[in-house]
């Protein structure tokens, strides 16, 4: 198991890295293509297998930006996968950031935070996120356990 640390003054978290002896699973994908691009990167560097799956642990922004440039199968909670359908809908433009922090549905930190604003948030997050939405990705119902000790 590997980590990118995360960086807090860009709301940056830590992405996972699991390797098996012939493929990669990756953990969250980041807050940003830039993001996903730097433990793409890491990974190569490292040497270990190619990436074959993506899991996103939950459906805030920082977690799943970077999934575009993962371009890997999905796997994530069905709760997940309802909750980006209804993100497809939105504007990330920084206006309509700034109006979901002063409504109280975004934190402040999100508008307030150095590199936030558009320069890392493309259109490719809201088409991935029709990807994720629409079930080019596994959805797991709660029924299912995913790991057994």
């Amino acid at each position: 198991m590997y980590w990118l640390s995360p960086e807090n003054t860009t709301d940056r978290p830590l992405l996972g890295v699991i390797a098996g002896a012939h493929a990669t699973l990756i953990v969250d994908a980041g807050n940003s293509p830039a993001h996903a691009h730097v433990l793409l990167e890491h990974i190569a560097a490292t040497r270990l297998p190619a990436p074959r799956y993506l899991v996103i642990t939950h459906w805030h922004w920082d977690h799943w930006f970077g999934a575009a440039a993962c371009n890997l199968p999905t796997i994530a909670h069905i709760a997940t996968q309802r909750i980006l359908a209804a993100q497809t809908t939105w504007d990330w433009s920084d206006a309509a950031l700034d109006a979901r922090v002063a409504a109280g549905t975004e934190i402040a930190f999100c508008s307030e935070m150095p590199g936030s604003r558009e320069a890392n948030r493309s259109g490719d997050e809201a088409n991935r996120a029709q990807e994720l939405a629409t079930g080019k990705y596994c959805a797991v119902p709660d029924s299912t356990m995913l790991c057994a000790m």
